[in-house]
């Protein structure tokens, strides 16, 4: 629900405490509404910031003086890492809100889900790897399909899944474009599937047709499909921006380290061919048969989980509690 559909509804009792989890494509002042609101009727807010640096709002620096204005009003803030807690916390400056939480990201496929950690096999014809999400400006998708369709042997194959395409997306020299018109090119080769809004069910059973996940970040806080990768028993291929590797490091070698490239030090003309060898590598893992043991992991997802569970009961407490006393 957005900020402007939430301050429309009249009834707020259906709610105690606002968790707020992105404060982007929400101009300020839609944002300071609901939060005098929240004051007036005595609701907790707790902000959970997964982008330190915006996906969307990359010109100026208004992104940041939200993040500034939520901090000043000592709303309780959390984040996933360490990394981005300090990052956070060197953003904010001194102020009214307590040091950022850290509380991981937690599983997405359940540990208890029978497809937990299923996806563990290649087909006879060749690997397939996978990409999805929708077009946004942090990561980038014709490079992917192209260095996938050209740069893979002959049997392999890529797979993509994306929501709707709209037209404004669909511009002469966009991604979108480019990706669909590569893809119609190389159909056999690359597997183009459109959904309206996938649901994460429509995602695992997606994920699972395949062995590689590609994530070609050009830059990003955190990935939940790093974590979907893990989940499943992907090989996860990813850029390493942010604090990613964090949130492999956090899982205390439970999980194969995933294949990284690097994408973020200004050698442009490099990425290609450093893509290309990420997925390589990651076709060698999937072909010797490297895989490591699910049952440790799934029970490191269940403790997880508990922890993640103490961790938002505490925060809506602490949320509750900075709120104005009816």
């Amino acid at each position: 629900m957005s900020f402007g559909l939430l301050h429309a509804e009249r009834d707020w009792s259906f709610f105690d405490v606002l968790h707020v989890h992105s404060l982007e494509l929400a101009g300020w002042d839609s944002i300071q509404a609901v939060l005098d609101r929240c004051e007036r009727e005595h609701k907790g807010v707790l902000v959970t910031v997964h982008d330190v640096a915006p996906m969307f709002e990359t010109h100026g620096d208004g992104y940041r003086q939200k993040l500034a204005g939520v901090a000043e009003r000592g709303i309780p803030m959390a984040t996933l890492t360490e990394g981005a807690a300090n990052r956070l916390s060197g953003l904010l400056g001194d102020g009214p809100a307590a040091a950022p939480v850290v509380t991981p990201h937690g599983y997405v496929v359940p540990p208890g889900d029978r497809r937990f950690g299923s996806a563990r096999s290649r087909g006879r014809a060749g690997v397939t790897f996978l990409l999805y999400g929708g077009f946004r400006p942090n990561r980038v998708m014709y490079p992917a399909c192209v260095n996938a369709g050209f740069g893979l042997p002959d049997e392999d194959r890529l797979r993509v899944l994306t929501r709707g395409i709209s037209p404004i997306e669909l511009r002469d020299g966009t991604d979108a474009k480019e990706t669909v018109d590569f893809s119609a090119r190389m159909r056999g080769r690359i597997d183009l599937r459109i959904c309206p809004f996938p649901s994460d069910d429509d995602v695992v059973r997606f994920l699972l047709t395949g062995q590689v996940l590609v994530m070609p970040y050009l830059w990003s806080t955190h990935s939940g499909q790093l974590e979907t990768a893990f989940d499943l028993g992907l090989v996860p291929v990813v850029a390493d921006v942010g604090f990613v590797r964090e949130q492999w490091e956090r899982h205390g070698g439970l999980v194969p380290e995933p294949v990284w490239f690097d994408w973020s030090d200004g050698s442009e003309y490099a990425y290609g061919s450093r893509l290309t060898e990420a997925l390589l590598r990651a076709r060698e893992r999937v072909v010797a048969g490297d895989s490591a043991a699910i049952d440790g992991f799934r029970e490191h997802r269940r403790a997880e989980h508990e922890l993640v569970l103490d961790q938002h009961a505490a925060l809506y407490e602490a949320a509750m509690a900075s709120c104005p006393a009816a």
